[in-house]
């Protein structure tokens, strides 16, 4: 369960950065980015080949917040199922946002 909701906190803070960055090098002022962001999307993809699911559109909810430290907390609960939490720290530059899961020796931009 732990590569499925990696895959979608990856793909929520990723998926955020882009947004905002709006294809230009500039990307937003961290006090935008700051505050609690709701998934509307949180898609796992298999790298064996099995597929891909959406596990917002099976019933779960994610959110992950940003907080002006530079840490965040990513909140996953499946449909019928107990939250998983997750922490780290992320940094901004330009429209770009490293994210650096606690405990974790890498990194995703």
């Amino acid at each position: 369960m732990r590569t499925m909701t990696w895959s979608g906190s990856l793909a929520l803070g990723l998926g955020m950065a882009a947004a905002c960055g709006g294809g230009d090098s500039v990307g937003p002022p961290k006090e935008q980015i700051v505050g609690s962001w709701a998934a509307t999307k949180v898609e796992y993809v298999s790298t064996t080949g099995l597929g891909t699911v959406e596990l917002i559109g099976a019933g779960g909810t994610a959110t992950l917040v940003l907080n002006a430290d530079n840490t965040w907390v990513f909140t996953y609960t499946p449909p019928g199922g107990t939250s998983e939490v997750q922490t780290g720290t992320y940094e901004l530059n330009g429209d770009l946002m490293k994210v650096t899961p606690t405990g974790a020796s890498w990194y995703c931009l």
